[in-house]
Parts: structure tokens; sequence; C-alpha cells
């Protein structure tokens, strides 16, 4: 009897140890066709890498905060933009510009922009395009593709500081009006230096109505916070001699054709 149950026992100890060996060659195989499937099926990544490229008249750092979402084939990225201007000196313009895919539908918001051959090309609005020294600015665009992308090359060209204007000398400044349409009016603003002295810098602040718009200007930067707009000399028509002037030109639009604006000041700088 106790041979019989000697026996049996032994017998367990084979059935128990084929078993744990099966159970290994079991997991072993799961094991490497799981990863096979991997090797297969590949891992997805996103390539995060995004290349600055500054000219030479941009001193900038740019970051992005970037999401999307996909419906059917279509996928929609959204990028935030955060400009910041590294100079200690106000930029009064900037532009930017992404490569796009072929197939792509842009929105914008706080930024004004264009496509021509698969590139997009953006700049401010009345209220980013002015960056104070060390300062940051944002604004956001969303792409509707198709087609695989990734934001790659970020160009930052194009970019305008202006000295800072002191009081040295006040201006005159005259409104001429040249045409008007609708709710438009347009003009040629004339800065004139009736002191002795020559000024190397100016600026031109205007007070307008909440709802009127500055829809294109020329021969002149500006920026606009609340309801003044200000307006500074390129770097071609900064000089003033005694007795000089120089001419830029505006185009307002309001919904009140009725609309006036007010002179705040007109300065300049030795």
């Amino acid at each position: 009897m106790k041979k019989f149950r000697r026996h049996k026992r032994n017998n367990l100890k084979i059935i128990l140890f084929i078993i744990v060996i099966f159970l290994v060659a079991f997991i072993q195989t799961g094991y490497s066709y799981l990863v096979q499937q991997l090797k297969v099926n590949g891992v997805a990544t996103i390539d995060s890498i995004i290349h600055v490229i500054n000219d030479s008249s941009c001193n900038t750092q740019v970051t992005t905060d970037y999401s999307f979402w996909s419906s059917g084939n279509t996928k929609t990225h959204t990028y935030t933009f955060n400009l910041k201007n590294l100079s200690t000196k106000p930029m009064y313009y900037w532009h930017v510009s992404i490569p796009l895919p072929t197939d792509a539908v842009i929105t914008a918001t706080n930024a004004v922009y264009t496509i021509t051959n698969n590139t997009l090309y953006l700049s401010g609005t009345d209220y980013n395009t002015y960056i104070n020294g060390l300062a940051t600015i944002n604004f956001t665009i969303t792409i509707n593709t198709s087609i695989p992308y990734a934001l790659r090359n970020i160009s930052v060209y194009n970019c305008s500081f202006e000295p800072v204007v002191t009081n040295d000398v006040t201006l005159n400044v005259t409104f001429n009006q040249t045409g008007a349409w609708g709710n438009f009016r347009q003009y040629d603003v004339v800065v004139k230096n009736n002191s002795t002295i020559q000024v190397s810098a100016w600026e031109v602040k205007i007070g307008v109505p909440a709802d009127l718009t500055l829809a294109s200007s020329w021969s002149t930067n500006y920026v606009r916070v609340g309801n003044v707009i200000t307006f500074t000399n390129l770097s071609y028509n900064g000089t003033l001699a005694p007795g000089a002037s120089t001419t830029f030109g505006i185009q307002l639009k309001a919904k009140n054709n009725n609309f006036t604006t007010t002179l705040i000041s007109a300065l300049g700088s030795k």
C-alpha cells in the first residue's frame, strides 16, 4: 500500500512538472507573439521639435501650445503661439511664416493672414502688432487637413523697432481729407517741425470712437490701445530738419459715417 501511495505521489509530481513546463512554453510563445505584433504595428509618436528662424531684423522667442482632434479623414491642428520680444525696445511690427499642407483650411485668432504657395504668412492686428520690450503676445491658428502634418519651421521676419519718442519738440499736424466713400475716410497726415531743433523720430496720437477701424495706412507704423491710435515714423521719414515736414496716409472706417477724431499729441525726439 505504501509503495502504491509513493508511486501515486511521484506521478502527481510528474504531472505538475509537465503543467509548469507547458505554462512556461505558452507564456514565452504568447510574449513572443505580442512582441512581434508590436514590431509590426510600430509605436505612434509625435515629433514636437519646432525650428524657429529669426531674420536679422528680429530678436524673438517663439513657443507653442498644441492640441488636435480628428473627424473622419480630417485632422484639426490648433496652435497657440507665444511670441516674445527679447529686445528692451518696443517692437512695432512683426511677421511670421510657416509651411502648410496643400489642402489646408485655415482660421486665425488675433492675427491677419494670407496664404501663398502653401506658406502661411501672419502679422499682427490692431491689438497685438505692438510688443513692448521683453513682453509677449499671443495668437492662435487652426489647420484643417487630411494630410499628415506636424509644425516644423517657423520664420519670424520684418520686425520693426523704433526709438522711444520723448517730448523734446512739439510738432504741428494737419489732417487733409483726400477721399470719402460709405463709412470710409482717407487722410494725408502732414507732420511738420516748426521748431529750430532737428528731430530724429516722431509720434502722433489721436483719439477715435470705439467702433472705428483703421482700415489701412502707409508711410507709418501704428499701434492701437483702446480708443487711442499712435502713429510713428518709419526708418526713412523720422528725421525732420527745422521747417521740414513728412506725410503719411490712413484710411478710417466706422459704423457712424459722421465720426470725428481728436489730436492728442504730436511729439518729436532730438
